[in-house]
């Protein structure tokens, strides 16, 4: 879909407007803006743009978007923190295996960077501190589960 960069405010405000209006149940709301929200991200001089489509709209219509543009700010704070979440252990698992141990092998940073799952990167913190070695940290737990 080719939208030309003057209208993509418009584009975005008018497909949430008729969201607005059609009174769907509120899964198939949440997954059509959604769509919108990310196939229609905006710079910010189109989030001004957007903002003032939507100044010109009625009360009501207003009032429906704003809620679907709420839940989207809220939804990328939380996925922002989780990633924040995820990140910092990981960072801290590695931390300790080089104070522990000074020098960590390419394959355990690599392999402890792709670890997304936040009970996992727990269970790695607490074996970065408990192992006797690289050897047992290497082979004690996640790090076979994630190949």
């Amino acid at each position: 879909m080719r939208i030309a960069p003057s209208d993509r405010a418009q584009v975005k405000a008018e497909c949430l407007r008729l969201l607005a209006t059609l009174e769907l149940n509120p899964e198939k709301m949440e997954f059509i803006s959604g769509f919108i929200g990310t196939y229609l991200r905006l710079t910010e001089d189109e989030e001004e743009q957007f903002k003032q489509a939507l100044e010109r709209m009625d009360l009501t219509t207003k009032e429906r978007m704003m809620q679907f543009v709420t839940d989207w700010q809220e939804k990328g704070r939380q996925e922002g923190r989780q990633e924040g979440q995820i990140t910092q252990r990981q960072e801290d698992i590695l931390r300790i295996l080089e104070v522990r141990f000074e020098e960590i092998p390419d394959e355990i940073r690599e392999l402890v960077g792709k670890i997304e799952e936040i009970e996992v990167l727990g269970t790695l913190l607490v074996q970065s501190v408990t192992a006797q070695s690289l050897e047992a940290f290497d082979v004690c737990g996640e790090r076979n589960n994630t190949q």
